[in-house]
């Protein structure tokens, strides 16, 4: 799947599509570096993707880290990636819910988020990060995270989050290089209390060709606007 589907980004459940190795320069050391590309089931880029595809805001901190161990086989061959995942834990009363939004499953209050790794090969490392997404989830960072439930593949319906916004003493705020790749309705969220944003949030419409599908999975109703 490329990463523009019908002219639209899409956001969530990271696949590789595209690794670049960026090499250490001779003024500064730095880990070298493996970008991958996002890929997903619904668009996410704009503040109206997220009121139609979301299901609410929430405020989470991220608690702790751990590396996923690599499998046997990529052990035994030399070669293969280490998960680097996250526990978020939710710290706040939803900021915003999507109006028509009434399943009676509701989201974990703490969950794992698979947030970058490394690829290896032998002793060498190499880190991967997210060419399409904010900086890395730090441990004792909070955020919002406008979550969702939806099916993915077909596979039975999970929580999700379509977009994590950094918060920093409770204001968002988006690193230079984020903010400057970001649509210009989440770059306005810069500097904003986490509040303001499920203000936000709530003022936005959805789009208007999803308007008669709201009650279906957000995967069928994207599948729905753009058919």
């Amino acid at each position: 799947m490329l990463r523009k589907l019908h002219g639209l980004r899409i956001g969530f459940v990271a696949l590789l599509l595209a690794v670049s190795v960026t090499s250490c320069s001779a003024e500064r050391t730095a880990e070298p570096i493996v970008a991958q590309h996002s890929s997903g089931i619904v668009p996410d880029d704009t503040l109206e993707d997220l009121v139609t595809y979301g299901d609410l805001a929430v405020v989470f901190t991220v608690v702790s880290e751990q590396e996923l161990a690599p499998t046997q086989v990529e052990l035994e061959r030399g070669e293969g990636t280490i998960t680097r995942q996250v526990t978020a834990r939710q710290t706040s009363a939803p900021l915003w819910e999507r109006p028509s939004w009434s399943d009676p499953v509701d989201p974990p209050t703490e969950w794992q988020i698979a947030d970058g790794g490394w690829v290896f090969n032998g002793s060498e490392r190499r880190r991967i990060v997210d060419a399409d997404r904010s900086d890395p989830l730090e441990v004792g960072h909070t955020y919002v995270a406008i979550r969702t439930y939806s099916s993915v593949g077909g596979k039975p319906r999970e929580w999700f989050s379509l977009q994590r916004i950094p918060l920093d003493d409770g204001r968002v705020r988006f690193s230079e290089g984020t903010l400057a790749s970001l649509d210009p309705t989440l770059a306005r969220l810069q500097g904003m209390t986490d509040k303001a944003v499920g203000l936000r949030l709530t003022a936005t419409p959805p789009n208007v060709k999803a308007l008669p599908y709201m009650e279906l999975d957000a995967a069928e109703r994207f599948q729905r606007v753009v058919s």
